[in-house]
C-alpha cells in the first residue's frame, strides 16, 4: 500500500484500498480501535478543547493525548472513563457472544464515574522532576 496521493480525498483512497481483501480483513479487525480514536477526536472538537486542555483535565501530557488519537493504545477502563469525563461523554460497553443474533445474548454496561477508580497519570513531566531535584 502506498501513501495517499496529495489532493485525492481520503474516502476515495480508502475505497480503493478496501478493494484489496488482505487490507480489508485487517481494516475490519482494527475497526473498533479506529472508531474509538475517531470518537476521541470528534468529542474533543465538539467540546472545543485542545489536546493540551484535555491533557490538563485528565492529568497527563498533550503528547499522550496526541498518541491516543493517532495510534494503538492499551489504556485501562478507568483511564478511558476518566478521559471520556474530560470530554463530557459517558462510557458504555456492550458484550455479545459471537455468532448469536438474539438481543437476549447482549449485556450492556454503563459506567458511572464513581464506580471506576481513575487511572494515575502515566509519567510526570521532566520540568516537574527538575523542580523536585532543585527544591
Amino acid at each position: 500500500m502506498t501513501r495517499r496521493p496529495p489532493g485525492k480525498p481520503f474516502d476515495a483512497v480508502l475505497n480503493e484500498w478496501l478493494a484489496d481483501p488482505e487490507f480489508k480483513a485487517e481494516y475490519d479487525r482494527l475497526g473498533p480501535e479506529f472508531e474509538l480514536r475517531r470518537a476521541l477526536i470528534e468529542l474533543r472538537h465538539a467540546a472545543k478543547l485542545s489536546q493540551q486542555q484535555v491533557a490538563e483535565r485528565v492529568g497527563t501530557t498533550r503528547e499522550y493525548i496526541s498518541a491516543l488519537e493517532r495510534g494503538p493504545s492499551n489504556m485501562s477502563l478507568g483511564y478511558l472513563v476518566r478521559l471520556m469525563d474530560a470530554l463530557g461523554a459517558d462510557v458504555g460497553i456492550r458484550i455479545r457472544r459471537r455468532g448469536l443474533k438474539s438481543r437476549a445474548a447482549v449485556t450492556q454496561i454503563a459506567f458511572p464515574l464513581s464506580s471506576v477508580e481513575p487511572a494515575k497519570p502515566r509519567r510526570r513531566r521532566r520540568e516537574d522532576d527538575a523542580a523536585q531535584t532543585v527544591a
